[in-house]
Parts: C-alpha cells; sequence; structure tokens
C-alpha cells in the first residue's frame, strides 16, 4: 500500500478504528491531527460506573523509528505530571486476542489534552496579553517539565507518583527534547486538589520524536558571551549543583517559549529574543524576577544557565508573590478571582485548534 496521499491515510486510519468496534466500550470520535509522521485518532472508552476515558492514539505513516523513539522515552517518563501520559487500555484491542491478530507497526496510546497549545493560546490573547501570574505558572510548569526529563520519577510504595523534583543523589539525565515550541505544550485540565494547578491546568510537553540524549558540553560563542552574557553579569548568578548538556539545551528552550508568549510572538531568532529581553521599554510591566530568570536561561555560556533546583525555586517564589499580591490588592487583575476569569475565557471555553490533541 502505498504511504501517499490522503486515501492512504484513511486506510491506515480505518485499519485503526477496526480494532475498536466493540460499541458498548468505545466510541471513536474524531482525527486529531497530522504530524510530519504520523496522526492520531482520538477515543472514548465508556467505562463502569459511568465514567469515561478519552485517549488518543497516534501511529506512523512513515518515519516508524520516530513513533518507536517516542515510545521508549515515553516509557521511561511515564510518572513526569508535565509530560503527556502515556494509557494503558486492559485488555487492549490493538494488541489482538485469540480470534485476531494484533496491528502491525508502533503505536502510542496516550491520554486527550483537550485545552489547546501555547500557539493556541498565543493567539487568543493577543489583544489582552497574558498577566504576569499566569506566565509564572507556565515558566513553572515548563522547569517542572524539564525536571521531569532531567530526574524521571517513580511512584511511591502506595502506588501514587513521585514529584518531579531534582534528586541531588542522582546524577541528570541529558535528554534533551529537540523539538520544543508552542505547538508542542498543550494544556491539559484544572486539578481543585493541587495548589499549582487549581485556577491554572497544567501544561504538558509532548512530541518526543526528534529526542535525544546530548552528551557533547555546549560550546559558547565567545562573541555572544561578550555581547551579551558579560554586560549583564550573568555569571554572578551561577549556583553550586549538577546539570548536563541537555538540561542546558532544555532551560534554554522553555524560555524562548516563554519569552515569545510574553512578548506575543511566534518567531524570534536567538538575537532577537535576546534584544528583546533587554529592552525593558519594550515589556516594562514584565516582573523583573521573571526577566532576570529568563535572561539567565538563554545565556550564551551555557554554565550561566540556572540550575534546575534554582530555577524551580526562583519561579515558585514568583508564583507566590504575584499570588499574595494579587489577593492582597483590591481590584487587582491577579487575584484568584480574576485569574479564574481569564483562565476560563482563554484557555477553558476557548476554541481550539484541533490539529494537535496529544502527542
Amino acid at each position: 500500500m502505498s504511504l501517499d496521499g490522503g486515501s492512504a491515510l484513511a486506510d491506515l486510519q480505518y485499519e485503526v478504528k477496526s480494532y475498536f468496534t466493540d460499541s458498548n466500550r468505545f466510541e471513536f470520535e474524531k482525527p486529531v491531527g497530522s504530524g510530519s509522521y504520523g496522526f492520531g485518532l482520538l477515543f472514548n472508552e465508556k467505562k463502569q460506573g459511568g465514567t469515561n476515558q478519552r485517549f488518543v492514539i497516534k501511529r506512523a505513516f512513515h518515519g516508524q523509528h520516530y513513533l518507536m523513539q517516542e515510545s521508549d522515552i515515553l516509557h521511561k517518563l511515564e510518572h513526569a505530571d508535565h509530560i503527556v501520559n502515556l494509557v494503558h487500555l486492559d485488555p487492549n484491542p490493538l494488541e489482538g486476542n485469540d480470534l485476531e491478530e494484533g496491528i502491525l507497526g508502533p503505536y502510542i496510546i496516550m491520554e486527550y489534552l483537550e485545552n489547546g497549545t501555547i500557539n493556541d493560546f498565543t493567539f487568543r490573547t493577543r489583544r489582552v496579553g497574558v498577566p504576569n501570574r499566569v506566565l509564572a505558572w507556565i515558566f513553572l510548569c515548563l522547569t517542572r517539565a524539564c525536571i521531569g526529563m532531567a530526574y524521571p520519577p517513580g511512584v511511591n510504595p502506595d502506588g501514587s507518583r513521585q514529584e518531579e523534583v531534582v534528586d541531588p543523589s542522582r546524577k541528570p539525565s541529558s535528554l534533551a527534547h529537540f523539538d520544543m515550541h508552542s505547538s508542542n505544550l498543550m494544556f491539559g485540565s484544572v486539578d481543585p486538589s493541587s495548589r499549582e494547578h487549581n485556577l491554572m491546568p497544567i501544561l504538558k510537553l509532548i512530541d518526543f520524536g526528534c529526542s535525544s540524549e546530548r552528551e557533547t558540553p555546549i560550546l559558547p560563542i565567545q562573541g555572544v558571551v561578550n555581547s551579551y552574557d558579560i554586560p549583564l553579569n550573568l555569571a554572578q548568578y551561577r549556583t553550586q549543583g549538577d546539570t548536563s548538556p541537555g538540561v542546558q539545551v532544555n532551560i534554554k528552550d522553555i524560555a524562548n517559549v516563554v519569552i515569545l508568549l510574553a512578548w506575543q510572538r511566534i518567531f524570534a531568532s536567538d538575537p532577537e529574543l535576546r534584544a528583546l529581553i533587554q529592552n525593558q521599554a519594550s515589556n516594562p510591566g514584565l516582573d523583573p524576577e521573571m526577566r532576570l530568570q529568563m535572561m539567565r536561561c538563554i545565556a550564551a555560556d551555557p554554565e550561566n544557565r540556572p540550575k534546575l533546583d534554582d530555577l524551580v525555586t526562583r519561579l515558585q517564589q514568583v508564583v507566590n508573590d504575584r499570588r499574595t499580591a494579587g489577593n492582597n490588592t483590591p481590584g487587582s487583575p491577579e487575584s484568584d478571582a480574576a485569574m479564574q476569569r481569564y483562565v476560563q475565557r482563554y484557555v477553558l471555553n476557548a476554541p481550539v485548534n484541533l490539529d494537535r490533541r496529544g502527542g
């Protein structure tokens, strides 16, 4: 069968759907996108007790090694809250049974992330901007995703997930995402029991098909160090602790995303990003501590980029300070009530780009 053209894609989609014909258990909802090497289909599993589970099946139509690589990485990171989660169906129709063979070729079954991408969010908010408290939430989520990649969490004895934390007893992984942009970061749902996500839905990193270990050190361009790092005296903020080339890549990449969002841009080159973050007049309302962390994260010398434990601590403090200030200032646009209205309008109730819902 040719893998070119819409008819071939339709055949591949039909093949997947043919394994989910039990209407008492499964309902096919819709296609949810076609990426560079694969496509996704959204299903709903009807469980006993009236609860449902929506999930996405991702299949490759070429470049199957990318999907296999992504599957391996997601299994290693499957307990990280800020990474798209795998879904385990029991039984899994794609594995086949005594009467039917399983589907050939790799696939991934993952959770459905219903509230769109950072790219969607940028377009939704282009006329109103993004409050500092929301930017800090997003920056903190992205940092936790980096921690999850560097220190993949496990499960506790009671079966609950371990938190994404820096573990000084472990060497950080050198896993770099290598495709971190606004369309590969998706909003999940609000969690009323979570202090960080009781108002703002969790943000998760998807699409690990290009990810790999970055083992070789990053060599800085001395001219950029001289024109950016040294005038800002970024070396003064260095802290002790482990890092890795992969972590240093990821830290720069998450800052790129946050800077673009803060300036309501879709793309900017590295020189443009450095110019933006240094031009205070172009975004005078940006929280100064958050601006400093953005500056550090895109340092030309990777040793001037913050360690993960330092970055997460500083961003937690920003989130806490913005929360306190917002709730103690009458009429503040960053009070809990104002944040709830903002998130409801621009994240939870907003139209989304249906091309991407999952990895």
